[in-house]
């Protein structure tokens, strides 16, 4: 038992050492360098990321190309050897910190000195969500969805009902090239549950719905604009979920609490 703790105390101490630190951001210069190089000759290795999520990818173009991908897997490593060094040298620091408090005659200056820490776990959390999205995130695109028609949400109980397309039409003067097209589509659409509870949302261009940790944004619609020969009424929406982007808020609130006690520490009187 004693060898196991002392094989895991000096595991920790490797873990937080700043030489790994220096080291790790070394490689990663080394290594996005060589990115950088490889993405720009072979976009198109990399852009199914974006719909087919990270294990899909790696287990497809990422492990067909190596020598254009290999990088990225050598960035992976990296990121999370640099977010465990980060959270071992802050847990060394808090460890000290919570030891040392007694020495502190003001309990807002014991506190304030917990900003860099902060500020360091939120780095740790944004990259746990970073992380999250890439494996776990849901992308669906072109779905396709007419007037008073349902799709199924894959892999889930929940439909999608398009009730209603209300398209406005430029009607000014001056610009008259944009006459009778279509400024502000605006889809209502109705969301039921696996229990059957609907409700009632409006998407618009930049304006999306968010159902059940869901979010459905319109992509395109039709028609374009009033003289098109295109009459049939549809809209093309690209349905999405994001579990990493809880991390990211919780990484975004640390990270800004942090930089306020820094700020608050540095002008108060």
């Amino acid at each position: 038992m004693a060898k196991m703790f002392n094989f895991l105390k000096i595991v920790w101490k490797l873990a937080g050492s700043i030489n790994l630190t220096i080291a790790l951001l070394m490689l990663l210069v080394f290594d996005l360098s060589a990115g950088f190089i490889c993405l720009k000759s072979n976009l198109s290795i990399f852009i199914p990321l974006n719909d087919v999520g990270l294990i899909a990818w790696l287990d497809t173009y990422g492990i067909n190309y190596l020598q254009y991908t290999a990088w990225f897997f050598l960035l992976l490593v990296l990121l999370f050897l640099l977010a465990v060094n980060t959270f071992v040298c802050t847990t060394d620091k808090v460890v000290i910190l919570f030891r040392n408090r007694f020495y502190y005659r003001s309990q807002i200056k014991f506190i304030l000195n917990f900003a860099p820490h902060i500020i360091h776990y939120a780095f740790v959390v944004i990259l746990a969500g970073y992380l999250v999205s890439y494996i776990f995130a849901v992308n669906l695109p072109a779905n396709i969805l007419l007037p008073e028609k349902s799709i199924l949400i894959p892999g889930t109980g929940y439909k999608i009902k398009l009730n209603k397309l209300n398209i406005e039409y430029y009607k000014g003067q001056r610009l008259n090239f944009f006459q009778d097209r279509a400024i502000n589509p605006e889809a209502e659409i109705l969301l039921t549950d696996a229990n059957g509870i609907t409700v009632k949302k409006t998407i618009s261009v930049n304006r999306p719905a968010r159902f059940k940790g869901y979010s459905i944004h319109l992509e395109d619609f039709a028609p374009k604009s009033r003289t098109s020969m295109q009459k049939q009424k549809y809209v093309n929406l690209i349905i999405h979920n994001d579990p990493g982007i809880h991390l990211y808020f919780c990484g975004m609130f640390l990270f800004v609490l942090g930089m306020l006690m820094y700020l608050y520490r540095w002008y108060r009187p």
